[in-house]
């Protein structure tokens, strides 16, 4: 009889209770690819009202770029060890017929012709593209360059390096359940 045991909570989920710890990390760029998202059964909740009654994408259907970031050095005293962990980013560039160069976030969310998920994915974009050197300030904004989207998507800033500050970001299910996802929420240029 083996004498390994497990919890049964964690043999039903492997990964349960070890999420990447919070904090600034420099990463590498190991993948980026191009995801598309199609209303579908499985894919209703994306296109549904949530808790609060906004929708994460109003189109159709749905595009993003989806970066692995890995080989994480932690840059503040003190932080936990992430070991081998990788952090996933996804970064909406596209709702229904509107791509997110298109999109006017000086019009009031409940206005929007796009669902909140791209209004929020504009910020970490533009912020993505001034860390990596891809994008110029004219007039008091911050505006990537032309074929950054194209780029980012093809895999072009795989392998370089970038800073991010990692958080965990907690929410209430439609079951009344606590979730909590990790996520990137600026990126800063790599030293």
């Amino acid at each position: 009889m083996s004498k390994l045991r497990v919890a049964k909570k964690r043999a039903e989920n492997p990964s349960a209770g070890r999420e990447f710890p919070e904090g600034v990390w420099m990463f590498t760029i190991e993948e980026s690819r191009l995801k598309q998202i199609e209303r579908t059964d499985k894919m209703d909740w994306a296109f549904s009202p949530n808790a609060k009654g906004n929708v994460a994408y109003k189109g159709k259907d749905a595009e993003t770029v989806s970066l692995q970031l890995g080989q994480a050095q932690p840059l503040e005293e003190g932080q936990d060890d992430a070991g081998a962990q990788k952090v996933f980013c996804e970064l909406t560039i596209r709702d229904g017929d509107v791509t997110i160069e298109n999109v006017d976030n000086s019009v009031d969310m409940d206005k929007q012709p796009v669902g909140y998920r791209i209004l929020i994915d504009t910020g970490l974009f533009v912020n993505l593209a001034l860390a990596l050197g891809q994008a110029y300030e004219e007039g008091g904004d911050v505006i990537p360059s032309d074929d950054f989207r194209e780029q980012l998507a093809g895999g072009a800033f795989n392998g370089f390096k970038v800073v991010a500050q990692v958080k965990h970001r907690t929410y209430t299910k439609k079951d009344k359940t606590q979730g909590m996802n990790v996520e990137v929420s600026q990126f800063s240029p790599a030293a």
